[in-house]
C-alpha cells in the first residue's frame, strides 16, 4: 500500500457572528434612513412615524424588507429669537 500524503495548510482567520433582534435591525434600519435623510432622530421634532421590518417566500427564497418613516415637526423647530439683531455687514474699513 502506498503512504498517504497529508497536504495541511493553517489558516489563521477571525470569524465575526451575530444574531440580531428585531429591535436590533429596527435601529440598523433607522439610522441608515435618518443619515441618508441628513437628520437625527431626537423624539422632539424628528420622530419615526413607522419602522415596518417584513419577510416572505419568494421564489428564490426568503425575502426581507424594510419601510420606514421618519418625519420632521418644522413647527416644534426652535425659532430665533426676536430679541436678537439681524445680521448686517460690517461697515467698510479704511
Amino acid at each position: 500500500m502506498q503512504p498517504i500524503k497529508v497536504n495541511t495548510e493553517r489558516v489563521d482567520k477571525t470569524v465575526h457572528h451575530v444574531a440580531l433582534s428585531h429591535e436590533q435591525l429596527e435601529a440598523l434600519v433607522l439610522d441608515a434612513v435618518a443619515k441618508a435623510a441628513g437628520v437625527t432622530i431626537d423624539r422632539r421634532i424628528v420622530r419615526v412615524r413607522q419602522c415596518y421590518l417584513s419577510s416572505r417566500m419568494g421564489s428564490i427564497g426568503t425575502e426581507f424588507s424594510a419601510t420606514c418613516t421618519i418625519e420632521v415637526d418644522h413647527q416644534a423647530e426652535p425659532v430665533e429669537s426676536a430679541a436678537s439683531p439681524p445680521c448686517r455687514p460690517a461697515a467698510p474699513q479704511g
